[in-house]
């Protein structure tokens, strides 16, 4: 039997409405970003080598006058009790707390931030 969770989430058949799903609030998301600088979508950050260099954050802007950076990233958790959400956010940062790290490193002010949106 089949759980809501399993099917809203995980459902391999429905995995092409789940990530349609993510990939519309992406859109949405980086069609109203008004932030100055280069925004990237789903592509890996330049000047980042080795393990760090594979992810690829849903939203990148990059700002090089202001050697400034915002990564963001989008998921869509099944719960939607606010600590739920709160955890989600959480795994977001942590996941890309690194790739900050690492962009610090070369001189960048760095934002990570989620959007989370419950299923």
């Amino acid at each position: 039997s089949e759980t809501l969770p399993h099917v809203v989430c995980h459902c391999g058949p429905h995995s092409a409405a789940i990530q349609w799903r993510h990939d519309s609030i992406l859109l949405r998301l980086s069609r109203a970003c008004r932030l100055p600088g280069n925004v990237t979508v789903n592509q890996r950050v330049e000047g980042i080598e080795g393990e760090l260099g594979e992810l690829q954050p849903d939203l990148v802007i990059t700002h090089e006058p202001s050697k400034s950076v915002v990564i963001c990233d989008v998921t869509v958790p099944f719960e939607n009790r606010p600590i739920a959400l709160e955890e989600a956010r959480e795994r977001k940062l942590a996941k890309y707390a690194p790739l900050a790290e690492a962009l610090g490193r070369l001189g960048y002010r760095v934002v990570v931030t989620a959007f989370v949106v419950g299923a």
